[in-house]
């Protein structure tokens, strides 16, 4: 069985996320893209007259500082929903951005949430880097550079996916688009009722290999239907935050969690070792320091340091806030039923 839609690629959402992934980002934000490997692979492969025009290497620590300072600048990864593509964002730049006329009603709600909950001094600045990264020769370099990896490896991953589909209920009829700086990151983003689910590029010089996008891929589409359940997480939208020292972290891990549950209980068998390399890159290496890292209390910790033991205990119950149990419970059996 095969994905229902191809992948499919963008120069403009790549633009996005590959800014994103310049920003050294406090590493206790789950959102941070920052891989220092990435930005060497780029900066070899960017024109030799590019560093004169990307502000963006200038920017970079004061972007940052800002970033780290807006506990919602995690909802700069939705930047690229408001547009097509860069000839649409393009012909808004001698606006500034509370200035922008939106004829989409969808895409000025977005907006102004973005304006509610970042300061006008991080939007700008990170249009700026968006802009400059462009006109320095991002796009030449994404045509000569990252397409033909696309082509190459976007075969490669539906073939992965295809051996893995049945083993999800409902993942061969999602929306997938690959994006090469994500690596073995990915995104959910929500463009309307149904979800487009980012995922990275298999790429040996950046050590993703094929499996980890189409686990990352899994654990979207996952999360997706768990954000989804019913009185659990409706209307917790403006309270969620990827900080670890916030209230709201709780809102960002509660699903978190309840997915990778679903996850490796899914797993326990088939592909179980593909889930927990996976898992090694994601999650702290232990139970006890996993738990340590929850905002939220949890009992009966196993003592074991392996990943199987940490596998074993996701697979089960016991992480998932007992508030949120009975949901639990009702999204596995979805899940389990044919």
């Amino acid at each position: 069985m095969s994905l229902t839609y191809p992948l499919e690629y963008s120069c403009w959402y790549d633009l996005v996320f590959h800014v994103l992934a310049n920003l050294p980002v406090d590493p206790r934000d789950a959102g941070r893209l920052y891989d220092s490997k990435y930005i060497h692979w780029v900066n070899q492969r960017f024109s030799p007259t590019a560093p004169e025009q990307r502000t963006l290497l200038s920017d970079a620590p004061l972007i940052t500082g800002l970033y780290n300072k807006t506990e919602k600048a995690f909802h700069l990864n939705r930047f690229p929903l408001l547009f097509n593509n860069f000839d649409d964002f393009n012909g808004t730049i001698e606006s500034t951005f509370d200035q922008i006329s939106w004829k989409d009603p969808k895409k000025k709600q977005m907006a102004d949430f973005l304006i509610e909950y970042i300061p006008v001094e991080l939007l700008e600045l990170f249009r700026i880097a968006l802009w400059s990264e462009a006109k320095a020769g991002y796009q030449e370099l994404h045509l000569e550079h990252i397409v033909p990896l696309y082509k190459k490896q976007i075969p490669v991953l539906e073939n992965e996916f295809s051996t893995i589909v049945n083993e999800v209920k409902g993942l061969a009829d999602s929306r997938f688009k690959v994006s090469h700086p994500l690596r073995r990151f990915g995104r959910l983003l929500w463009p309307g009722k149904e979800p487009l689910i980012f995922i990275g590029l298999p790429d040996n010089e950046l050590d993703v290999p094929a499996w980890a996008p189409v686990m990352q891929g899994c654990h979207e589409y996952v999360l997706s239907k768990v954000i989804n359940l019913p009185g659990a997480f409706m209307g917790t939208e403006r309270l969620h935050s990827t900080r670890r020292d916030t209230e709201g972290y709780f809102y960002h891990m509660a699903p978190e969690i309840m997915a990778l549950s679903i996850e490796a209980w899914l797993f326990k068998e088939k592909y179980r070792d593909r889930f927990c390399n996976w898992v090694k890159g994601c999650l702290p290496p232990t139970c006890k320091a996993l738990a340590a890292a929850l905002p939220w209390k949890v009992e009966n910790i196993p003592q074991g340091e392996d990943i199987d033991t940490l596998v074993d205990w996701l697979a089960s119950i016991e992480m998932v806030p007992d508030s949120l149990k009975e949901f639990y419970l009702s999204i596995r059996d979805w899940f389990s039923a044919s």
